[in-house]
């Protein structure tokens, strides 16, 4: 009796230690959004491309320099100085950016600007909550974006990464450090 309970017991601890396997190997394969993570945006963040020129809902408000702002993940990185990208991977950004306004919640629209080579490009992103800077102020709620999407339209070189937001009258250009190299 004993050694038939001594079978059925590690024939139970064999099929569990099996259905943990199976289970941490379904869990760790690769897929579209969790392989090579150096280059991985959500597809769900992936909006468009880059255009090369000024959104229409800025053709006729004027460009104000200033704000703040502050990027906190390029592709889901640690940001450097310089930056390095491909035309054919997808290129997100990640951070928050107010304007210099209190008294206003901060503008829905927003825009990472790649400007060089005699050239801008904008790509229209979403807000986020940030508590972390908000701190209490209603105003300051959705000071993070996240924007995201493909570089094709951008030709090979290097370009200067501003954070672009406002409404129908004004944009206001945050520039940050942050180089971006496009490479194919």
């Amino acid at each position: 009796m004993n050694t038939k309970f001594a079978v059925i017991k590690k024939t139970a601890a064999i099929t569990s230690l099996v259905s943990i396997v199976m289970v941490l190997g379904a869990c760790s394969k690769p897929d579209e959004t969790t392989s090579n993570k150096a280059a991985s945006v959500t597809t769900e963040a992936v909006s468009d491309q880059f255009v090369g020129t000024r959104p229409a809902k800025f053709v006729g408000g004027k460009d104000v320099e200033g704000g703040m702002c502050a990027i906190d993940s390029i592709n889901r990185q640690a940001v450097a100085n310089l930056v390095a990208a491909s035309g054919k991977l997808p290129f997100g950004v990640e951070g928050w950016s107010v304007t210099a306004t209190k008294e206003k919640p901060v503008p829905s629209l927003i825009f990472a600007v790649l400007s060089g080579n005699n050239s801008t490009f904008y790509l229209q992103g979403k807000r986020k909550p940030r508590p972390d800077i908000a701190k209490g102020d209603i105003l300051l709620d959705l000071a993070g974006f996240e924007v995201a999407g493909y570089l094709s339209n951008v030709p090979i070189g290097d370009y200067k990464l501003s954070i672009a937001t406002g409404d129908a009258d004004t944009l206001t250009v945050c520039r940050t450090n942050v180089a971006v190299r496009i490479g194919e």
